[in-house]
């Protein structure tokens, strides 16, 4: 990301050295990540959706390089399409594994691989000018536009159900200071409930 923005600012020298740092530390983070899941005990269910971030690096690099290169795909970007394609595949196949009972707010981990995806996607069909990239930008855009949609539709439903589920506040819980056993409060405080 602070490559395609020093691109955009006409830094080259920064855009580089910034696309670099994230190589390294791309590399190196996932290789922790990917041997913890391959030696390491299986991820909590909530936390199961967040593999799904494996999508990220390679769309993000592939951003940074059109960025630099004003747009051209070149070798490089084949390679980052490449990659993208591949991770995209490896989630897709974790599908079953990554599978909730139910919505809980961690589904938004969802939101940043498909918003990075799918802007590396149409502007790599627009740079490597693609067989049809105008209907496939439209279907890609579409695709992603659906997925925030039903993102914030089931959030919505979700807080719903979760206040039809919990109810109002009665008048005793809706009290702050109300007195518990053992309280030392005196008669005549407002707070005091009286005898009974």
């Amino acid at each position: 990301m602070a490559s395609s923005i020093t691109s955009g600012l006409q830094w080259p020298e920064l855009a580089f050295a910034a696309f670099a740092v994230g190589v390294v530390y791309t590399f190196a983070i996932g290789a922790v990540v990917i041997g913890g899941l391959v030696t390491g005990p299986d991820l909590p269910l909530p936390a199961r959706p967040a593999l799904t971030i494996l999508i990220i690096p390679p769309a993000t690099g592939g951003l940074a390089w059109l960025a630099a290169h004003r747009g051209a795909v070149a070798a490089v970007g084949y390679g980052f399409a490449g990659l993208l394609a591949f991770t995209t595949l490896i989630v897709v196949c974790l599908l079953p594994y990554l599978r909730q009972p139910s919505f809980h707010m961690g589904f938004w981990i969802f939101a940043l691989p498909i918003a990075a995806g799918s802007n590396f996607a149409i502007r790599w069909f627009h740079g490597a000018d693609a067989p049809a990239w105008r209907p496939l930008t439209w279907v890609v855009r579409g695709a992603a536009t659906l997925s925030f949609v039903a993102l914030g539709t089931a959030t919505l439903f979700h807080a719903f159900r979760r206040s039809r589920r919990q109810g109002p506040l009665s008048p005793l819980r809706s009290r702050p200071c109300a007195r518990r056993r053992g309280s030392s409060r005196r008669p005549g405080s407002p707070w005091w409930p009286g005898p009974g």
